[in-house]
Parts: structure tokens; sequence; C-alpha cells
């Protein structure tokens, strides 16, 4: 006899492979992050050696100094850099650690959520750890990103909390759902 498959296993289901995908995907640019940042802080000099010269001095300004009189086009630039990508000296072993963790968790997701899709008896309990372990990381992580003090490390702190609001809400509902096509 074949087993009837709730709506609400189908819409958790996907909803899980979903955020797993999200955390494979976000788990592999977190890993790879710390080099993205140290090649734009190569870039970096050149890039604002470049924009001394196409904006010299404060021409146009009356003579008096601007935003792109000699010398400021490096203050500013450099200044926004190091706002976006400057972070503690543990920033980059964070993200490796945090990278490597969020693509175990997210595997393990993936492998809950078709689990639950079918149907196996301990597909819910698989769902529960994997989803448990998503929200903690994420909370963890958000709070680990914001003692970062860099705007890389706050845009990924909204990542987290988005994420583990979502992950919240499916837990809810699978905890509230009627799991009788688990006992069959």
């Amino acid at each position: 006899m074949e087993k009837k498959v709730p709506g609400w296993v189908i819409g958790i289901g996907m909803a899980g492979i979903i955020m797993s995908c999200l955390g494979i995907y976000t788990g592999g640019v977190t890993v790879i992050l710390p080099k993205i940042l140290q090649m734009q802080g190569q870039m970096m000099p050149e890039m604002m050696e470049h924009m001394t010269k196409i904006f010299p001095g404060d021409a146009g300004h009356g003579g008096r100094s601007g935003p792109f009189a000699p010398g400021s086009v490096k203050e500013l630039y450099g200044s926004m850099f190091e706002k976006l990508a400057g972070s503690a000296p543990w920033f980059k072993t964070w993200c490796y650690i945090s990278g490597g963790t969020l693509l175990a968790i997210a595997g393990f997701y993936l492998f809950a959520s078709i689990m639950l899709l079918q149907l196996k008896k301990y597909g819910v309990i698989l769902f529960y750890i994997a989803i448990a372990a998503s929200c903690a990381y994420s909370f963890i992580n958000a709070a680990v990103f914001f003692s970062a003090g860099s705007m890389i490390g706050i845009m990924l702190v909204f990542v987290s909390i988005a994420a583990g609001i979502v992950n919240g809400v499916l837990l809810l509902t699978v905890i509230f759902s009627d799991k009788k096509a688990f006992m069959m």
C-alpha cells in the first residue's frame, strides 16, 4: 500500500531543500570570503592611484579643497574599504570554521529534508536535528559576525538572523503538524 504524502510534508520538505541549498551556497561563499577580501585589498591601492589620476586636484571647486583633492581620494576610498572589510584578526579563521560548519549542517539538512519527503520513520527526527542545528548555528554565527565589527560582518548578521527565523518557523510547523503518515 502506497503512503499518501501530506501537504505539509511536501511544503516543509521542499522548503528544507531550498534552505539547505542556500546554506550550501552561503557556506561555500563564507569559506572563500577571506580570499575575496584579500584580493580586493590588493586591488584597492591600484584603484586609488587610478582615481587620483581621474580627479587631479580640486578642479572646478574654485580653489577650495574637495573630496577629490590630492591625497583625499586615497583617504576616502581607503577608509571606505577599511570599514567594509576591516575586521578582527580572528575573522579569517572564523570564516573557514563557520563556512565549513555550515556546509556540514546544510548537507545534513538536505539529507533530512529528503528523508522527510520519503516519509521515512526517522525522517522527522532527522529533520528536527538538522533544523535545530541550523537555527543554533545561525544565531551563534550572527553573534560572532556582529562582534567582528566590519560591514561584511554586519551583512552576514542579517543573513544569519533571517535564516534562523525561517528555520524556526519550519521547525514550529513540523512540531505542530500531524505525523500519522510516518507511523505506517
